[in-house]
This record gives C-alpha cells, sequence and structure tokens, in this order.
C-alpha cells in the first residue's frame, strides 16, 4: 500500500509531464547556436546557465520554470512573437484581464518592428581627408581660425617632429585619445525592439508560472477539503441510520426505555446534520476556489465545515418544535404524537395473531352472532382449532404475490411509518438548505403581525 502511494500514477504523470516539458526545453536551447560571434557575452553567458539549469538533478518545476524564463532573453527573435503569442494564449485561461493587457503591449512592439524592418540602414560614418595634428586630439575639430593661418606662418615655426603629443584632460581613451567608434550596425540581438520583446515574454511568463502554481495549489487544496467532508458526510451517515436501527430495535423488545426522550428529536437533528454535510459535499467548486490562495483557505477551512453542519442540526431542532407547536400546518408535515416503527413479517400476519383471533371468536356469543355461528363453534372446538390456525396461516403464506418467479419477502422486521419519514425528510431539507429555517420564521412572523388587532383596546384611565 505504501508503495502504491510512492509510485501512483498521478505521481509518475507528474513526472513524465516534467520530463517532456524539459526536453522541450532543452530543444529550444539548441535552436540558440553556443558559437555565435555576434552573440554577446552576457547572452552566452546565461546560455551556459540555462543549460546547468537543465542538466541539474533532481529536476524540479520551479528550475523548469527558471530555465524558461531565462531563456526567454536568449531565444531567437525568429520565434519572440510566436513564443508570446503562445503564452498570452495561455494567460487568458485563467487571467482575461492581464491577458488583454500584455496583449495590447505586444501589438505595439510588433508594429515597431514592422517600421523598424522598413526602415533604410544607416550610412557608416566616413573620416575626414585632412590629417589633423599629432598634438591634436582626433575627436576635437579643428578651428576655422587655424584653417586660414598662412602656409609661411606655419612653415616658420614647425613643431618638432619628436616632441611628445599634447595630453587633452578629461578626455577618454588611453594616452588622452578617443578610440574610433566604429560604423552603426545594428546586432540582431541588441535592437531595442527585440530587447522590448523579450522582457515582455519574461513578464508574460511570470504571470503565467504564478496563475498555474496557484491554480494547482487551489486544486490539492479543494481535493483535501472534499476529502474531509465525504469522510464527516460518512460519519454523519453511519450515526444516523445506526441510530435510526437502534431506537427501532429498543422500540420492539424494551419501549419503556425510550420513555425519557422527545418523540424522534435525536433523529430529526442527525437527520439534519447529515443534511447540512450532502449541501457542503454538494457545494459548486466555482464558489468554493477564490481569486487567491488565502481566500480559497478561508473558504475550505475546518471551521467554516463544522459551523455549517452546525447550523444544519440546529435549524432541524428548530424545526421539530415547529411542527410541535403547530406554527406550521399542512398534510405532509409530520404528526409528531404518531411517530412510530411499524413491524414487518414474511406472511403479513403471524400464527400467534391468527391464533388470538381465534380466542376472540370463540368467546364470541353464536347467538347474537348468527352469521358466525359456524366459526364460533369451530373455534370453541380445542382439537380443530391448532389445526385450523396452521391451515390459515399456510393459505396466507401462499397467497402472499410473486415476483418473477420468487416470494417477495420485506428485508427487515421494522420500517419507520409515514409520520416519520416525513420527519426525518423534513429535516434533512431543513439541513440540506441553510435558508429554510430563517425563511419559514419570517412567515411565522408575518403571519403573527396579520393577525394582531388594528384597533387596540385602550388603556383604561385611573
Amino acid at each position: 500500500m505504501i508503495d502504491y502511494f510512492k509510485n501512483s500514477p498521478r505521481k509518475n504523470s507528474n513526472l513524465q509531464m516534467l520530463y517532456q516539458f524539459r526536453d522541450t526545453l532543452q530543444a529550444n536551447l539548441l535552436s540558440v547556436p553556443a558559437d555565435d560571434p555576434a552573440m554577446p557575452q552576457t547572452m552566452a553567458s546565461l546560455r551556459e546557465k540555462t543549460q546547468e539549469v537543465l542538466d541539474a538533478k533532481p529536476f524540479t518545476w520551479a528550475a523548469a520554470y527558471q530555465a524558461e524564463k531565462m531563456l526567454a532573453h536568449i531565444r531567437p527573435k525568429e520565434s519572440l512573437a510566436i513564443e508570446i503569442k503562445k503564452q498570452i494564449s495561455a494567460l487568458e485561461k485563467v487571467d482575461p484581464a492581464a491577458a488583454a493587457l500584455f496583449n495590447q503591449e505586444f501589438k505595439t512592439l510588433e508594429t515597431g518592428a514592422t517600421t523598424e524592418a522598413q526602415a533604410p540602414p544607416s550610412p557608416p560614418a566616413t573620416e575626414p581627408n585632412t590629417a589633423q595634428p599629432e598634438g591634436q586630439d582626433e575627436a576635437t575639430p579643428p578651428s576655422p581660425a587655424a584653417a586660414t593661418k598662412p602656409a609661411q606662418e606655419a612653415s616658420a615655426s614647425p613643431e618638432p617632429p619628436q616632441s611628445p603629443p599634447a595630453k587633452t584632460k578629461g578626455t577618454p581613451g588611453v594616452g588622452g585619445e578617443t578610440p574610433k567608434s566604429p560604423p552603426s550596425q545594428a546586432k540582431p540581438y541588441e535592437t531595442p525592439n527585440i530587447l522590448a520583446m523579450r522582457h515582455l515574454l519574461e513578464r508574460v511568463l511570470n504571470d503565467v508560472h504564478w496563475k498555474y502554481s496557484q491554480r494547482y495549489f487551489n486544486r490539492r487544496i479543494i481535493d483535501r477539503y472534499s476529502l474531509f467532508v465525504f469522510l464527516s458526510g460518512s460519519v454523519l451517515a453511519v450515526l444516523f441510520f445506526g441510530t435510526l436501527l437502534g431506537i427501532g430495535i429498543v422500540n420492539t423488545t424494551a419501549p419503556e426505555i425510550l420513555n425519557w426522550s422527545f418523540s424522534g428529536y435525536f433523529l430529526a437533528v442527525v437527520a439534519g446534520l447529515l443534511g447540512a454535510s450532502f449541501s457542503v459535499f454538494n457545494r459548486d467548486r466555482s464558489l468554493i476556489q477564490g481569486h487567491s490562495i488565502e481566500e480559497t483557505m478561508l473558504q475550505t477551512g475546518l471551521a467554516n465545515v463544522y459551523l455549517r453542519i452546525g447550523i444544519g442540526g440546529i435549524s432541524a431542532a428548530i424545526l421539530y418544535f415547529f411542527f410541535n407547536a403547530g406554527l406550521l400546518n399542512g398534510t405532509l408535515l409530520p404528526n409528531l404524537e404518531a411517530l412510530g416503527f411499524t413491524p414487518l413479517n414474511p406472511s403479513g400476519v403471524t400464527k400467534a395473531e391468527i391464533a388470538d383471533a381465534f380466542k376472540t371468536i370463540a368467546a364470541m356469543d353464536a347467538a347474537q352472532n348468527s352469521a358466525l355461528k359456524d366459526l364460533i363453534a369451530t373455534a370453541k372446538d380445542s382439537q380443530a382449532t391448532p389445526k385450523l390456525v396452521e391451515t390459515l396461516t399456510q393459505a396466507i403464506r401462499d397467497a402472499q404475490p410473486v415476483h418473477q418467479g420468487n416470494n417477495t419477502s420485506p428485508m427487515g422486521i421494522m420500517v419507520p411509518n409515514a409520520e416519520l419519514c416525513k420527519l426525518l425528510v423534513w429535516s434533512f431539507v431543513a439541513g440540506f438548505f441553510e435558508q429554510f429555517v430563517p425563511n419559514a420564521l419570517k412567515r411565522v412572523e408575518q403571519s403573527a403581525e396579520h393577525n394582531e388587532p388594528k384597533d387596540k383596546p385602550a388603556k383604561p384611565q385611573a
């Protein structure tokens, strides 16, 4: 039994889904080339880290979600749009409002990507043909005054050829020189639109992972709640039928024991508890599952279940006193004075009952009952009476109805009578419907206000 729960089909299917998800992530990671020279160093390091997470043991769902979010930042740009659409579609099933917001943002980025693809490429920057003096910073353009100086003045005071170049304060670069910027060329990994789409995919994945994890834990809480309600209802059902059977047996064997109790009161309360537990078990799951784990735990707490079942028992008890006080009238309502059990037997009547009937007939006066004088004379014959009783008992048994070739026989010797069945049904209904007794109280209150005399007698003056 312990091995079954350790290796249950539900647990095995969960592991199979996890490993299949890991294989899918591994296939997506292989679509990112590891030796791409255009890939930035940060993305290459992130790819190695993603591979380490996928190879880690033991592999869990948390690691799978982490690898999927890391993969969003290195996924090829060709599959970004399709993956974002797929994840937004999955989020729409659990959170439509958030999915609509993400979808609107994705359409804006998609429009920007189309505009960026249609824009002409920017021409590369050209270097000036004139060489600047060695002592002048390359990043600083020559002044117009220096350009208009006469050539003689430039040749009259030549700069020593071996003089070290002057260092410019505050300019970056080695030796005060600013390195030449390469021609502007948009890399496929670093365009602003692609980076924005990667961040959008990560945020969508965060919401998808959280919502589905929350739904998983809510489902586990509700499953535990349903199991608890089922066990509570089973205990109450055993208590109800056990009480009904016990009272029936005691009522037959020793009826004086039940003289101290209310007629059917305990059975009514237990029927109300059973009806309340059935109502809780039959509750709609959409009403139990809240928007958060805290709300779900509040709706499925043990205190809430006990309170609901207790209200069902109290409602049945109050309804019993309604019947006893005569506040509710009708042919479908029980008569508490006639509650009891009806004995059954296979032949309908017993041999002892027939013998008692013959004794009653034998005590009758034949002169006053001329039509029964022959039967009275036979009943007074002590030798013929036992044989006649046996013959009548067998005849009654043979006269019982036949169903499918077999003689029908009752399943027990006792059955609740009609009045007790009415009480149990109404008690169950009072426990099942939480507003049944409050509505009955309102009806009684309205009836009392309607019957109250409008013209109250004046108070006598002193």
